[in-house]
C-alpha cells in the first residue's frame, strides 16, 4: 500500500538512478517501508537484491525464493518481481539495479552478450551465496559500489568497474531455460490483463472482460494470476484500487467519499472497510499520517 515504487501500466517501474547520466541505482532500504510487501514489476535492469539483516521471500516468474542475511537474489531483465514477509518481519537490504545500456553502448559484441545472456532464454535468478567462491565475488563486489558512492568523493570509473563486473560474473554463470517460447507467452498474457485493468480500474470490470484482455478464458486468468502475483485477477483489481486511493489520499484534497468514486468502488462505506483491513487505518487516518511523515 504505501509503496516507494512508481510502477507504471504496464507493471515496468519508473527508476531514478543515483546519478543522471549513469544508469545505476544503489540504496539500503527497509520492508517495512514497502508494508512489507513491494508492488510486482518489472524492469530491463538487472537487479541484486543483498539481504544485510533479517530474511524476506522473492517472489520471480511465479517461483517464491527465500533469501536470508549474506545471501543475494540476481534478478534478470524483464521478470516480475517483488520482495515481501508474510509475516510483515523487518529486512535490511542493498537494492543495486544496472541498466544494461551502462556496457552495451560501447561495442556491438557487448550488446550481442547481453542479448544472449540475459534474454528469456535464460533463467529468472541465481540465488547468491558467499561460500561459493565467484558467488563472494559479486556480493563483496557490490558492497564496493555502496561504499563507494556513499564516500564523500567517490570515483566513478571505480563504479563503472565494479558494476561491470558483477553482471559480467552473472553472464558467465547463468543456465539457458527450458521452454522458454511458451514462457513468453504466458508472460505476455498476464502484462495484458493487468494493463487492462490499470487503465481501466475506474469502470465496473467483471472476470470476463479481464480474461478477454489476455486472449485466455477464465479459468486460464486465474491460473496466471496464481502463478505471477498469487492472488486471483478480482483480488488484484481490489488491491491495485486501493493503492491508487492511497496516492489519492496523500497527493490530494478529495474527499473520501469522492475518492471512493474515482477508484471504482461501490459505495464509500465499502471503501474505508476495505482500506481499513488492508492497511488497518482509516483513510482519514492514513491521510494524517502520511502529512505527518511530510
Amino acid at each position: 500500500m504505501n509503496s516507494p515504487l512508481e510502477v507504471s501500466a504496464d507493471f515496468s517501474e519508473r527508476l531514478h538512478y543515483n546519478l543522471a547520466g549513469f544508469p545505476l541505482y544503489i540504496k539500503k532500504d527497509k520492508l517495512s517501508r514497502y508494508g512489507y510487501e513491494a508492488l510486482c514489476h518489472w524492469h530491463p535492469d538487472l537487479e541484486f537484491i543483498y539481504i544485510i539483516d533479517g530474511a524476506m521471500d522473492y517472489f520471480i516468474n511465479g517461483n517464491r525464493i527465500p533469501i536470508r542475511q549474506g545471501q543475494v537474489i540476481f534478478v534478470n531483465s524483464r521478470r516480475l518481481h517483488y520482495g515481501f514477509s508474510r509475516q510483515k518481519e523487518e529486512c535490511t537490504f542493498i537494492a543495486l539495479v544496472v541498466h544494461p545500456s551502462l556496457f552495451t553502448n560501447s561495442f556491438d559484441k557487448a550488446w550481442i552478450f547481453a542479448e544472449q545472456k540475459f534474454g528469456f532464454a535464460n533463467v529468472d535468478y541465481i540465488l547468491l551465496d558467499s561460500h561459493i567462491s565467484w558467488q563472494k565475488k559479486m556480493i563483496e563486489g557490490i558492497d564496493r559500489i555502496y561504499r563507494e558512492i556513499n564516500a564523500a568523493s567517490f570515483n566513478p570509473l571505480r563504479l563503472l568497474a565494479e558494476a561491470i563486473s558483477i553482471c559480467a560474473d552473472a553472464g558467465e554463470h547463468i543456465e539457458t531455460m527450458e521452454s522458454s517460447g511458451k514462457h513468453n507467452v504466458t508472460q505476455m498474457a498476464f502484462l495484458n490483463m493487468t494493463e487492462y485493468i490499470q487503465n481501466n480500474y475506474r469502470e465496473k470490470l467483471t472476470l470476463d472482460k479481464i480474461a478477454g484482455a489476455g486472449a485466455v478464458c477464465r479459468s486460464k486468468s486465474c491460473q496466471l494470476f496464481r502463478q505471477y502475483v498469487r492472488m486471483s485477477p478480482v483480488a488484484y483489481l481490489t488491491k491495485y484500487r486501493l493503492s491508487k486511493s492511497a496516492e489519492l489520499l496523500r497527493d490530494t484534497e478529495l474527499s473520501v467519499s469522492e475518492i471512493a468514486s474515482l477508484c471504482g468502488f461501490q459505495s464509500p462505506s465499502y471503501y474505508i472497510n476495505l482500506f481499513k483491513k488492508e492497511t488497518g487505518q482509516t483513510p482519514l487516518n492514513y491521510r494524517k499520517a502520511s502529512e505527518i511523515k511530510v
